[in-house]
């Protein structure tokens, strides 16, 4: 059988999801969602406003769901417009039931300046109007944020 026919069994058997080109095995029940799935990416969600990956080195933007039905952020964003915006919108099934509300800060900065990072239920991640001075700047944290897929 031929390595694509090959990989093609085994994905749909679940013992196997292929990630960025990449196999990676599954743990037996698991699916698809315990995987990140990188913003921008083909197949993925896109970027909205200007926004994008901040590179050098840093985790991509991307969520995942958990066995417990909890999704996760990750990665560092670049772009901020100047008044916040969508950086992108979630699935449907990847939704919280109300608005979540999480304070955040861009990673160049020195001080403790805050910002709001909101994950409404119509699925858009948005930033607040960030703090005067600070937009433009690069290097928004979207670590260790989650809530409950509603």
């Amino acid at each position: 059988m031929p390595i694509p026919e090959v990989v093609r069994d085994l994905r749909r058997t679940a013992q196997v999801t292929v990630h960025h080109g990449l196999l990676i095995p599954s743990r037996a029940g698991a699916d698809d969602t315990e995987y990140w799935h990188d913003v921008g990416t083909a197949g993925e969600v896109g970027f909205q406003n200007n926004w994008g990956n901040y590179g050098a080195g840093r985790a991509p933007v991307g969520f995942r769901m958990d066995a417990s039905g909890f999704v996760h952020l990750r990665g560092v964003a670049h772009g901020a417009p100047a008044q916040g915006g969508v950086i992108f919108t979630l699935p449907a099934s990847w939704r919280p039931p109300g608005l979540q509300t999480f304070t955040t800060r861009f990673a160049e900065l020195t001080s403790l300046e805050q910002e709001v990072l909101y994950v409404r239920s119509n699925g858009e991640v948005t930033l607040r109007w960030p703090t005067p001075g600070n937009f433009n700047r690069s290097g928004l944290l979207l670590d260790n944020y989650r809530w409950r897929a509603g």
